[in-house]
């Protein structure tokens, strides 16, 4: 009877911990969410602007396609002079290296967040030995 009863207790302690852990399991998923939510909201305005640039570069080519077929010289140089006196950007200064510390800012704030989350688990871990006196003697 007194082994059921530990088998018991260790069963609702390993309930109890299941139940923690899918808690924080929660909470951890939803920090990433929130982190990745940000980091993509700062780079829809990238993006966006990225494809207004192309949209903007396809219509020029599709201009110079038409020109192609232009037989007026006249008609063609000044068709060619308005696509060329239109003020293009130059593409946004985010580079491979920018998107790769934002990416890796991205994983350390994660990293941080799991490691704040699981915090307590570490030292219950470390804290729980196997007693002598528990175990079965022979």
């Amino acid at each position: 009877a007194l082994e059921g009863l530990h088998r018991n207790d260790l069963e609702n302690s390993f309930n109890a911990i299941c139940e923690h852990l899918e808690s924080r399991k929660a909470k951890i998923l939803e920090a990433i969410s929130d982190t990745e939510r940000k980091q993509l909201s700062q780079l829809e305005p990238w993006i966006k602007e990225l494809e207004e640039m192309k949209d903007a570069v396809s219509s020029d080519v599709r201009e110079m396609e038409a020109l192609r077929n232009q037989k007026d010289p006249v008609l063609f140089v000044k068709g060619l002079a308005a696509i060329q006196a239109r003020k293009r950007e130059q593409v946004p200064s985010k580079d491979g290296v920018e998107l790769a510390e934002l990416l890796s800012t991205m994983d350390g704030s994660i990293k941080k967040t799991i490691q704040e989350l699981f915090q307590p688990y570490v030292q219950f871990i470390l804290d729980t030995k196997p007693s002598v006196e528990s175990s079965p003697s022979k």
